[in-house]
């Protein structure tokens, strides 16, 4: 079988403190990562990634993955998948008049099993109604929405219980307010001179990752922030264009994608991981990876992604994986 290196490209960028960390390390991977658990196993469109190893889901049947907790149970759009078994979550109230039936997307799952994600109507005429964010817990389903605001999406939650989405008005993108929902009530989350602020995840320590908009007339203004306590931070991939973070875990590693070119349909699609290289008390996940550099000196890769055999990577070694210039 014929053999070749995997690259793995290292990038130390600065940011703002968040828990402890000082600066991140930054590894490019060919696939979108969207979300990650404590154990560093991460989710995309189609794959799940773990202990060194590709699977792969069925998303024709499953739905497109979003998330995954710490007992390994993956949120897809279109429920729950675990161990092999998948449990379907379709909003089951009856709808409006003029509704043929309601459309619901999973968007997550915390450690007690907790589901968040949203669902609207789907009209005669095929159109589409208001976005209503839910939960659903030990059977029951809560609908949670802003009065003032058209439609509402709930996009992360962590094992506390707090969830992050934004509201639209679905008229305009000049002004989409994020939010921090927990016990009832809903806290902004305005990223300053933001028109548009998309918080995607939280820890259980309350960081809430996401990007947001200067400019709803131009989507290359899109740019990554943390937000500790109130407190926003720039969080970009050096050299992009914008970037999107998608999921952050307790030990503050941080999964997303970024693009050089303008525009949501943009081919120019990039993964990121990133790690942070300072913190309190190292942990063994974070310190491991920071090893990467010389592991992947070690870590060969033969044939396809799909046939890769990752078993003397670190935990977070991909493939393969592009070089940033």
């Amino acid at each position: 079988m014929f053999l070749k290196p995997l690259l793995i490209s290292i990038m130390l960028v600065s940011t703002a403190q968040i828990i402890t960390a000082t600066s991140y390390t930054f590894t490019t991977v060919d696939f979108s990562p969207k979300g990650l658990n404590n154990a560093g196993s991460i989710v995309g469109f189609d794959f799940v990634y773990s202990d060194g190893n590709f699977g792969f889901i069925d998303v024709n049947q499953y739905g497109p993955l979003q998330s995954i907790n710490d007992s390994s149970q993956i949120a897809t759009t279109r429920g729950i998948y675990a161990n092999g078994n998948f449990t379907p979550i379709q909003f089951p109230y009856p709808p409006p008049v003029g509704a043929v039936f309601y459309v619901s997307q999973v968007t997550g799952i915390n450690n007690t099993g907790e589901v968040i994600g949203y669902y609207s109507e789907t009209t005669i005429n095929q159109g589409g109604g208001a976005a209503v964010g839910f939960t659903y817990v030990n059977g029951v389903y809560t609908p949670i929405t802003v009065q003032q605001y058209l439609n509402t999406y709930l996009t992360g939650i962590n094992n506390l219980g707090q969830i992050v989405g934004y509201n639209w008005d679905g008229f305009s993108f000049s002004f989409v307010p994020g939010f921090l929902y927990q016990n009832g009530a809903m806290t902004p989350i305005d990223a300053p001179g933001a028109q548009g602020t998309y918080p995607t995840a939280v820890n259980d320590s309350g960081v809430i990752v996401g990007s947001y908009l200067t400019s709803s007339a131009d989507p290359g203004t899109s740019h990554g922030f943390i937000d500790v306590d109130g407190s926003f931070q720039n969080f970009n991939v050096p050299g992009a264009l914008f970037t999107y973070p998608q999921g952050i875990n307790d030990f503050g590693e941080i999964v997303g994608y970024y693009s050089n070119t303008p525009g949501p349909l943009s081919n120019d699609i990039h993964g990121f991981i990133a790690i942070p290289n300072a913190v309190a008390t190292p942990e063994p996940s974070a310190t491991i990876f920071l090893s990467i550099g010389l592991a992947a000196v070690f870590c060969y890769v033969g044939g396809a992604r799909r046939k890769a055999n990752l078993s003397f990577c670190p935990r977070h070694c991909p493939v393969p994986v592009r070089v940033i210039l």
